[in-house]
C-alpha cells in the first residue's frame, strides 16, 4: 500500500477532501469512520442507488437533512460549498469537484477501471478497493499515476493490504519469509469427540474412525518447538490428500481468495509453487510443519511463495 503524500508544511491543516464511488460494506465503513479523523472529509458519495448512499451518512451519524441528492455538477459543487453531504448516481461527476482522492468501490471490474483512469486524468489520487480491478490493470493504473505525479494505491485494511504489510514488516526486521498466505473463505468445523464434520451451510458429516485418524494433528499442540520431524513428509502428503478427499468441493479455492493472494504477490514478489495453489486442509498449528520447503519436511517445492490454507 501506498501513503498519499503528506501535506506540506504550510499546510499542516489542510482537510483532505475524498470521495468514494460505491458504497457497499467496505465503503460505508470508510465513511463512518471519517467522521471521527479530524483532516479527512468525505463530502460526496456516488452510486446508482442513492439510498445506499444516503444510508451510509445516516450510518455515520449525519441528519438526512444536511444530504442533497444532485444530479449535475453545479448544484453538487454549491451543496458542498456550503457544507453539506451530497449524494450523487453518476460517478463521472466527480471528476471536476474540488476533491483530493477518489476512492473506487463499485466491486465492478470495468467500471473500477473506468472511474479510476478518469480520476488519475483529472489530476485525483485514486485508492482501488475494487480488488479485481486491482489484479487486472491495477499495474497499468499505477504506471498513470506514477507519470502523472499522483498516488494509485490499494486500499488498506482488507485482507490483502494487511498480509502485505505483515510480509513487510518480516522482511524489514531481517526475516525471510518462506510463505505467505492466509485462510481461504471456506471454513470447515470438526469436533474431534463427536466426531462430526460441520460443513458450509449447515451440513454435517459423522467421521468413521478411519476417517477420524486422518484428522488427528500432524504435529504436536503442546509442543511448537520442533515441527521438522514430527510427521514424515509421504505421510503428510498422504494426510492432507485424504482430508481433501473427504471434505470434495468445500475445500476447492474460490476466485476471490484467488484475486486477493493475486494482489499479494504482485506487491511482494512471492511466485506460486502451484498453479491454483496448495490450499491445504490442515489445523492452524500445522502451518509451520506442512506450507514449508521440503527441505525442511514441508510441502513447497521452493521458498518465497504465496499460498493459503482450509
Amino acid at each position: 500500500m501506498t501513503r498519499l503524500p503528506s501535506p506540506s508544511t504550510s499546510s499542516t491543516d489542510k482537510i483532505v477532501q475524498a470521495a468514494v464511488i460505491g458504497t457497499g460494506d467496505y465503503a460505508t465503513a470508510i465513511v463512518t469512520q471519517a467522521e471521527y479523523i479530524p483532516r479527512l472529509n468525505i463530502p460526496i458519495l456516488a452510486d446508482t442507488d442513492t439510498e445506499a448512499s444516503r444510508r451510509a451518512y445516516r450510518l455515520a451519524g449525519i441528519d438526512d437533512d444536511q444530504v442533497i441528492v444532485a444530479d449535475n455538477r453545479a448544484k453538487a459543487l454549491s451543496a458542498i460549498e456550503r457544507g453539506r453531504k451530497v449524494v450523487v448516481e453518476d460517478g463521472y461527476l466527480l471528476m471536476d469537484l474540488p476533491l483530493d482522492v477518489i476512492a473506487e468501490g463499485t466491486g465492478n471490474t470495468t467500471a473500477g477501471a473506468m472511474f479510476a483512469a478518469r480520476a488519475l486524468q483529472h489530476g485525483k489520487h485514486v485508492v482501488m478497493i475494487t480488488k479485481e480491478t486491482e489484479v487486472v490493470v491495477g499495474t497499468i493504473l499505477r504506471k498513470m499515476a506514477r507519470d502523472a505525479g499522483l498516488v494509485y494505491t490499494g486500499a488498506d485494511g482488507d485482507q490483502p493490504a494487511l498480509l502485505i504489510a505483515l510480509i513487510e514488516w518480516c522482511r524489514s526486521i531481517g526475516m525471510e519469509v518462506l510463505c505467505g498466505g492466509k485462510f481461504g473463505e471456506k471454513r470447515l468445523f470438526l469436533d474431534l469427540n463427536a466426531p462430526e464434520l460441520q460443513l458450509p451451510g449447515g451440513r454435517s458429516v459423522s467421521l468413521t474412525d478411519t476417517q477420524l485418524e486422518s484428522f488427528q494433528p500432524m504435529v504436536d499442540r503442546n509442543d511448537a518447538r520442533n515441527y521438522q520431524g514430527q510427521a514424515s513428509l509421504s505421510r503428510m502428503v498422504d494426510v492432507l490428500a485424504e482430508r481433501e478427499a473427504l471434505i470434495g468441493k468445500h475445500a476447492d479455492i474460490r476466485t476471490d481468495d484467488l484475486t486477493e493472494l493475486c494482489i499479494v504477490a504482485n506487491a511482494t514478489d512471492l511466485d506460486i509453487d502451484a498453479k491454483r495453489l496448495h490450499n491445504p486442509v490442515m489445523w492452524p498449528n500445522e502451518i509451520p510443519a506442512v506450507l514449508a520447503p521440503t527441505e525442511y519436511g514441508g510441502i513447497l517445492g521452493k521458498t518465497g511463495v504465496i499460498d493459503q490454507a482450509t
